[in-house]
């Protein structure tokens, strides 16, 4: 949605803005006089691609956690934010986030939740892709944890 390129710039204020992004409109179109923290924290609760049209200035520790619990953010999180917590979260809400984490960051363990979830949303099979993702060291043991379950 981008109602807010059909309103006249002398019409928008903040609290249209704040309106707008609560009906799902993309940060994209908030002008830059209006966008704040509390404004890119809503739009990233009703779309986390909100991520890519935050401020760097505005993307905080807080704001990236929530991004990456809505889908696959974790490209859009600044590398100073990226550790294991945020790693795990991120694959268990979205197995596609298991290919922004560099591979030799790449554990069994991250591994493994990524594989499985790829599954549950694939019906049966595991999702090709994602098995490309896993280090190739890291592999078998993913494989056989699949087999266990």
């Amino acid at each position: 949605k981008h109602s807010l390129v059909y309103i006249p710039k002398e019409y928008l204020d903040e609290n249209m803005c704040s309106i707008a992004i609560n009906n799902g409109d993309t940060l994209k179109c908030v002008p830059k006089e209006f966008m704040t923290k509390e404004l890119c924290m809503i739009g990233i609760e009703k779309n986390n691609h909100n991520l890519y049209y935050t401020p760097r200035e505005f993307r905080t520790r807080d704001l990236c956690s929530k991004a990456i619990k809505y889908g696959n953010s974790l490209r859009l999180v600044p590398r100073k934010f990226h550790d294991e917590d945020m790693y795990l979260t991120a694959v268990s809400n979205n197995h596609w986030n298991l290919q922004y984490i560099p591979k030799h960051l790449r554990t069994a363990e991250l591994c493994i939740i990524a594989v499985r979830n790829s599954k549950q949303t694939s019906t049966w099979r595991v999702n090709k892709r994602i098995m490309e993702s896993v280090p190739n060291e890291l592999r078998d043991q993913v494989i056989e944890s699949l087999n266990e379950n």
